[in-house]
Order: structure tokens, then sequence, then C-alpha cells
């Protein structure tokens, strides 16, 4: 079952998935469909009370992305990168790049360029003409677990176990957030660019959110045992919302993050 929440309010039911279905990633697009990928079931959208299921090179759909022009993006771990638009299906998998064969993030940055990172760590790019793995070293990390774009040009690189890596792709230039400088762990499981443009991320042992505001760090209180932190989004109102690998659904609330009392895990 997939159930809609609004703030303040009890969840209400939005539709019915196929029994057995477990879902890897949500996303809402701009004409308010609801698109879903899971573990073995495919790709499968939600839309005017309606249900129906979307032909994917892959059954497992990992991550999801719309860009400007509307085009749904969906990385498949196991049957590359797919470019959905209204009547059409684009697969862009191991012939055109290699690494994109199983796909754990994907992003767009405010120049149209968009960014993968590929099950095996490794990141490639692409500007519409082709994708191209990115070179390891001081600039590009290895061990890659996620990445988004901000609105200042930086790309941000989650990795497991070197840190969070802000990256100045035109000047090719890059620093390395790690425990050093206030994290909780150097294993970044997620990524989020705020509304604000600062940056949400999560961490794994321990499970931590973490808040990136203007070189600032901030770790917001928890008092429950978490497992990992799986999925990060922002609603319209600005609360930040964070969903556990063992079920929890939690919101920031001021300097704690707290769990949400209208979804029981």
């Amino acid at each position: 079952r997939v159930f809609r929440l609004r703030e303040g309010s009890a969840p209400a039911r939005h539709a019915e998935l196929p029994a057995g279905v477990r879902p890897l990633a949500i996303l809402e697009d701009g004409t308010g469909a609801l698109w879903i990928g899971t573990a073995a079931h495919g790709l499968f959208r939600c839309a005017e009370g309606r249900v129906e299921r979307v032909a994917t090179s892959h059954l497992r759909v990992g991550s999801l992305l719309e860009d400007r022009e509307g085009s749904i993006w969906a990385g498949t771990l196991g049957g590359g990168l797919n470019r959905l638009r209204p009547r059409a299906l684009q697969l862009l998998g191991p012939r055109a790049s290699p690494p994109l064969e199983a796909v754990i993030s994907v992003c767009q940055d405010a120049a149209g360029r968009t960014w993968a990172v590929a099950g095996s760590g490794e990141i490639v790019s692409s500007d519409g003409g082709g994708w191209r793995a990115l070179p390891t070293g001081e600039v590009w990390p290895t061990a890659a677990t996620c990445v988004v774009a901000d609105g200042a040009g930086r790309i941000w690189v989650g990795t497991g176990g070197h840190g969070l890596r802000e990256i100045d792709a035109a000047r090719q230039s890059a620093r390395t957030w790690g425990a050093g400088d206030g994290l909780p762990s150097n294993a970044i499981r997620s990524l989020l660019v705020a509304a604000d443009d600062s940056l949400w991320f999560t961490t794994d042992s321990p499970a931590r959110l973490v808040h990136l505001r203007r070189g600032q760090l901030r770790v917001p209180s928890i008092d429950l045992p978490l497992r990992t932190m799986r999925a990060l989004a922002q609603d319209a109102a600005g609360t930040v919302w964070v969903g556990t690998s063992d079920g929890k659904v939690l919101k920031v609330v001021g300097d704690r993050l707290v769990p949400d009392p209208t979804i029981a895990a």
C-alpha cells in the first residue's frame, strides 16, 4: 500500500501495489504522479488512483530522477540507466557506458549535465553526447555511494568510507569532509540538497543525519536506536524527512530528529 502524508493530518491511502512488492525508490513528479522503483517487480506509476507498471530494462530499480524537461530517469541494478518520456523509453546501458550496468544514484546539475554512481562505486557523467567515466584521484573519489548537485554548481559525492567530497567540476578541485571535520562517520549513505541550497546527508555506523550550511555542520539529536537511514526528502513547507531501513519515518524539528506521530513503524 502507498500512503500520502500531509503534515498535520493522518496518512491517507493513495494506491495499492501488487502483493510482495518492496519499494527501493520513490519520486513524485511535476504532474503529481508517483513513481516507485522496486526490488524485484520493476517500476510503477501511480496517478489519479490508478497503478500501472512501466517497462524497464531490469526488475530492480534503485534510483529515480525527474530532469528539467520532465523526463524520468530510472537507475536499475543490473540493466543500465533508463530514460522515460510520456511515449518513449530510451535505454542507456552497458554498450554506451559499461559502469552503468547497476546505477545506485543519479542527479542533474543546473547546466543540464547528468551524473550517476554505478554499483561498482564509479562515477560517470553525460552532457547528452555520451557517457564518460571519471578518473578517481584528488577530485573524484573511489567507492562512491550517492551524488547530488547544488545550485552553486558544486557536485557532492558520498562515499562508503572516505567521507563526503565537495567538488567544483569546472575547476576540477575538491574538498573532503570527514570525521576530522566533525562528521559522525566517513560512510555516507544518502544526500539531499535543500531548497535553501544547504546540504543534508546521512551516515552509517553510527546512523546519523547531518546538516551542512555555509561551512557549518550540525547533527540533530535523536533519542531512539536506528538502523540505516536510507532516504531523505524535503516537503513544500521545508520540513526534512528521513526514512530508515527498519521502517521508521522521522522529521527534523528544531535541533532534533523525531518520529512522526501519525506514522506507525
